[in-house]
């Protein structure tokens, strides 16, 4: 669909959804709803150094009722990321399934998000979740891609669930690379049916311990960067592939009164082809605590990631080799053997929780790179918000943060319901 296709298509759902959700109010069986999102970020996110930004999105939610078991919901998202230049527009099904819940197995089969983990914003153990860095929308729920998977729920007891997921095909995270790069990239992706990506998770729920483990078996949703030549024309050139991964996982959340300890590892194995730039297999720990004060909740948590076979990146003779091993040190954040940091998210809700407003902030130490994260977020009306918040890159130009200093923005984000 062409940007100028699309933007029509925006124009008439814009119309059209309060008479659908009107119409859909008389059918008991379907439920209709939707969303118009007028957006400005002070920067892109595409390493570009474009400016001030204004965008367009409309959503639709639709869940359709066949029987008290049996459901299909679909959600979908139209957006026109920049309406004052000739920018892209695209389209994305959010989710798109078929569920159906029974008295011991639930099933759902489509398009869906696959969440793992308790972390706060940080999830180890989210083996089968695309980040998409790249978009621009405020939210951090935006960011996070649903996959095509047919997912069974076995409810073993009251306290048990045994979690099976296969997902056939590949959806990569979305990382910006600047296109100024003096550089030549191609991509490579795995086949649809070259590797079933597939994933077990047993849970136990208690009143006050709730745990998990489980395991993946799939592929990394981050690329890795391999020389591959020089073109014609000098310019080095580059392969973006996806090497295969396995992983295993545990999580548990305990609670003791008013304060909440969460804690989430996972070990998970990278298997990279022999022609390709090696990246190493690594831990990853994060663990903290969050407490609720009246309306404020404070959470803090520690990260640590071990690489046991690091390789230091500068390792490399040739020039062109050791750019793309400092590449992939920073996307799989393996610039050190050991890796720390921390994160802390401060939030608050103000006049009878019309406003809420947090502060999200996450380190990583040796070398020192950071972002900072305000938001706050306004009910106009039932049907209307306001959010208004930034995101502040800071570090080395060569670490995870400091490579996203041109993305620094503040945005503006209005939401008007349907």
């Amino acid at each position: 669909m062409s940007g100028s296709a699309r933007g029509r298509v925006l124009a008439w759902l814009a119309v059209l959804l309060p008479a659908l959700g009107a119409a859909a109010e008389s059918d008991n069986h379907t439920e209709l709803s939707g969303s118009l999102r007028l957006d400005y970020f002070s920067s892109s996110r595409a390493l570009d150094d474009v400016r001030n930004v204004w965008g367009v999105a409309t959503e639709i939610q639709m869940q359709r009722a066949f029987s008290d078991s049996e459901r299909v919901r679909i959600e979908a998202r139209l957006v026109r990321e920049d309406v004052t230049r000739a920018s892209r527009g695209h389209s994305r099904l959010i989710d798109g399934y078929w569920s159906k819940t029974g008295e011991r197995v639930d099933l759902r089969l489509g398009q869906q998000k696959i969440r793992w983990g308790k972390a706060d914003g940080i999830n180890p153990t989210d083996f089968f979740t695309p980040i998409d860095y790249t978009v621009l929308l405020p939210l951090e729920s935006d960011r996070y891609l649903s996959v095509p998977a047919a997912r069974a729920d076995v409810h073993l007891s009251d306290a048990d669930t045994l979690s099976l997921v296969a997902a056939p095909g590949f959806t990569r995270s979305r990382l910006p690379w600047p296109a100024t790069a003096p550089v030549t990239v191609t991509e490579e992706r795995p086949g649809a049916w070259e590797r079933v990506q597939a994933g077990a998770r047993f849970l136990r729920t208690g009143e006050n311990l709730d745990w998990s483990v489980s395991a993946f078996r799939g592929w990394s949703t981050l690329p890795t960067l391999s020389f591959s030549g020089i073109a014609a024309d000098g310019t080095p050139q580059y392969l973006r592939s996806y090497p295969a991964a396995d992983g295993v996982g545990a999580d548990l959340a305990r609670n003791f009164g008013k304060w909440g300890f969460r804690a989430e590892l996972a070990y998970t194995h990278l298997k990279v082809a022999d022609d390709r730039q090696p990246v190493a297999s690594n831990y990853f720990l994060v663990s903290g605590v969050d407490r609720s004060i009246d309306d404020w909740n404070i959470n803090v948590q520690l990260l640590l990631r071990y690489t046991p076979d690091y390789r230091a990146t500068n390792a490399f003779s040739d020039p062109a080799q050791q750019f793309a091993a400092v590449q992939n040190a920073i996307v799989y954040n393996q610039v050190n053997r050991w890796t720390s940091g921390a994160t802390a998210r401060v939030a608050a809700n103000w006049w009878h929780e019309t406003l809420r407003t947090e502060v999200l902030t996450i380190a990583f130490f040796d070398p020192t790179n950071y972002l900072i994260r305000p938001l706050a977020t306004y009910a106009l009306s039932d049907q209307q918000k306001l959010l208004i918040g930034g995101e502040y890159y800071a570090g080395d130009d060569l670490s995870f943060f400091g490579a996203f200093k041109r993305n620094r923005t503040v945005f503006v984000e209005f939401q008007q319901f349907f």
